[in-house]
């Protein structure tokens, strides 16, 4: 079998770790990935306080890694939410 690794302490896309990539990696707080500088894909946004650290009392560090909502996770959130027959009132079935 193989040895799990922490999707958070690797860049998605190239597997560098912060000290390999420079010392910075850029984690997504929506989702488990992180990016290195070279990596992090256009269209992610900054995080400077995210509440639910806050509500923890936990500071965001600076020194290896900051804290961003990735390009795909900026995506769905400007997406509107698909009603569901529950929220509707409308019955289950299929379409045809």
């Amino acid at each position: 079998g193989g040895q799990w690794l922490c999707p958070l302490h690797r860049c998605s896309q190239c597997m560098r770790t912060a000290h390999q990539a420079g010392g910075l990696l850029f984690r997504c707080v929506s989702c488990p990935h992180a990016y290195c500088d070279e990596c992090l894909p256009d269209g992610f946004e900054p995080i400077a306080q995210y509440e639910s650290f806050t509500a923890l009392r936990f500071r965001l560090p600076s020194r290896t890694y900051e804290c961003v909502r990735c390009n795909q996770c900026v995506k769905m959130r400007r997406q509107p939410l698909k009603e569901t027959a529950a929220s509707t009132g409308a019955s289950g079935g299929s379409k045809k």
